[in-house]
């Protein structure tokens, strides 16, 4: 009877706490939160977000996982319970969102942003995560749009204009020429200087 109740008392306390589950996702998410108010900030002050961000980002998502991972916790970490979910949860928001950069319709560095956060969170979140943001955006574009004078109406003449563009270059042609006051970001030139689309193709 003793010695049984010495095996229940060893094995209980060899099972890993529910705190070290939490302490994990805390740290995880407490990291992740951090990356991204430093991403907010470079991306207001230089419209830009450095690699050097994202780079330190993928690194703290996978060493994070590997230490939750080695710790046994009672339940998976943020990513997922296999060693490989960062990789799949960078993959996944890379790749949804890598479409949206070839068309120019947003930079490089949303790109490898979603990337850094689907490392940290696991591809169902990930993809959950860019489902969200892309409705947000929508949302907030159109709110800009229609509370704006004339904003709706310069908005689906820019449309036009890209459609054109599309069906000039898929049909063999050079497509139209954009002014240089204007960048390749389609979400900016719509936003900000729509003007500078209205040059007629050659």
């Amino acid at each position: 009877m003793d010695a049984g109740r010495a095996d229940i008392r060893i094995g209980s306390s060899a099972a890993p706490s529910p705190l070290i589950a939490m302490t994990s996702a805390l740290v995880a998410s407490t990291l992740l939160a951090g990356l991204l108010l430093a991403a907010l900030v470079a991306d207001l002050r230089s419209r830009r977000i450095p690699n050097s961000l994202v780079l330190a980002g993928l690194t703290l998502a996978f060493g994070e996982h590997a230490i939750a991972l080695a710790l046994r916790p009672p339940t998976a970490p943020l990513a997922g319970a296999t060693w490989w979910a960062p990789l799949a949860g960078l993959l996944t928001g890379f790749a949804l969102l890598l479409p949206h950069y070839l068309l120019r319709a947003m930079g490089a560095g949303d790109v490898k942003l979603m990337a850094m956060v689907g490392a940290f969170v696991g591809p169902t979140a990930a993809a959950t995560a860019v489902l969200y943001t892309l409705i947000a955006g929508g949302l907030l574009s159109l709110v800009i749009m229609f509370s704006r004078r004339g904003v709706a109406a310069q908005t689906f003449a820019n449309l036009r204009f890209l459609l054109t563009d599309w069906v000039l270059r898929a049909t063999g042609g050079q497509g139209v020429q954009l002014t240089r006051r204007c960048k390749p970001r389609l979400h900016a030139c719509l936003m900000h200087w729509p003007s500078a689309w209205a040059q007629p193709p050659h």
